[in-house]
């Protein structure tokens, strides 16, 4: 999700070569994939707890599951806390940001290129 005041659209901090970065809009890119994936464990789990509820011989096994699922998140959390380590004081607190470049511009004394927006979740 974009992090804006108007909409889900963010202009660039400032121009490039005296263009301005092209608008972008929410739900592309791994961050929404992401998202996606989150989504759709925790339905799984909601689906396993239900099946416990019925059948309480499965109980352990589904147990063992959800323990499973939830190191998975874990992991793919502390994945996504790599990529996107810079946070935003834009953001609520705790969410994950990054900064997405336009293409690479090689800048003297700092690494990336023409900021276009940033990405938070």
């Amino acid at each position: 999700i974009l992090v804006s005041s108007k909409n889900d659209v963010r202009p660039a901090r400032r121009p490039v070569r005296g263009l301005v970065c092209q608008l972008r809009r929410c739900g592309r890119g791994p961050v929404s994939q992401w998202r996606k994936q989150q989504q759709q464990q925790q339905q799984q789990q909601q689906q396993q707890q239900q099946q416990q509820q019925q059948q309480q011989q499965q109980q352990q096994q589904q147990q063992q599951q959800q323990q499973q699922q939830q190191q998975q998140q874990q992991r793919q959390r502390q994945q996504a806390q790599r990529l996107w380590a810079d946070t935003d004081p834009g953001c609520a607190p705790l969410e994950n940001c990054r900064d997405v470049y336009r293409k690479p511009m090689p800048l003297i004394g700092k690494v990336g290129g023409s900021l276009c927006w940033r990405m938070c979740w």
